[in-house]
């Protein structure tokens, strides 16, 4: 049983890898090399065979999936051409609200909208000034993206996460000495290090 989940992640990946291509190609941008799909598929299986396989790490099992399937997505695209496009991130922010509606009600919904309007306003107001100081900053795909987790996690727990995206960001381009870097790969990085130490986790 537990193969055959693994299994049909498996395939939703590849499906979501596909669908990155595709509309990578469609807009002219940079398609990855094979390795790059191929080893974020596995990493993403092996964090959802680990929440199957080890009791209490994952209590909605079918929620990380969908929350990884979207990050092979994000991650696939981002890497290549540093875009979290808004169709996407619109989709993923609809997914969450779906799956939070149906497991805890109207009520989380209400509460997530809530917390989509603050974090937006936050990160934008952060991207303006960032830009004026620095003229550079966090991208509006990554704004819109920050912003949807507030129905796939608490309020709390996007803070930790974020934050601890954005310090593996900043670590690694002091190493590299590279301004601009894609945020996703190191979100969902930073998720799966939450995840496997149970730090934190979904809904």
């Amino acid at each position: 049983m537990m193969a055959d989940k693994i299994v049909l992640f498996m395939v939703a990946g590849m499906l979501m890898v596909r669908q990155a291509c595709q509309f990578i190609g469609d807009h002219q941008g940079n398609t990855p090399g094979k390795p790059v799909p191929v080893a974020i598929i596995l990493l993403a299986t092996a964090a959802f065979a680990l929440a199957l396989w080890v009791p209490g790490m994952s209590a909605q099992p079918v929620v990380l999936a969908a929350f990884l399937l979207w990050g092979i997505l994000f991650t696939v695209i981002d890497i290549s051409n540093f875009w979290l496009p808004w169709r996407f991130t619109l989709s993923f922010t609809v997914t969450g609200a779906l799956i939070l509606f149906l497991i805890k009600g109207s009520a989380a919904v209400i509460t997530g909208i809530i917390t989509w309007g603050i974090l937006f306003l936050l990160f934008r107001g952060v991207e303006k000034i960032s830009l004026r100081i620095c003229g550079t900053s966090v991208g509006q795909g990554d704004v819109y993206f920050i912003s949807a987790l507030s129905f796939w996690m608490h309020w709390q727990v996007i803070c930790l996460v974020s934050g601890v995206g954005f310090l593996l960001l900043f670590c690694h381009a002091l190493i590299i000495n590279k301004k601009t870097l894609p945020y996703a790969p190191y979100f969902y990085v930073a998720f799966l290090l939450c995840q496997v130490t149970d730090v934190a986790g979904l809904i």
